[in-house]
């Protein structure tokens, strides 16, 4: 079994690395998880 790459540690060609993201940006990206969640929740609830 081949070993996993963790790209995050590897620098773009030309570029830098990128600043971590914002309390603001993570509090959005586990919003929009915990809707999407319902979102299919309520799709498969309402094809059942």
């Amino acid at each position: 079994m081949g070993s996993a790459i963790d790209y995050g540690r590897e620098p773009l060609a030309g570029g830098s690395h990128t600043d971590p993201i914002s309390h603001r940006q993570m509090h959005a990206a586990e919003e929009l998880r915990r809707v999407s969640d319902l979102g299919l929740a309520l799709h498969h609830f309402a094809n059942s």
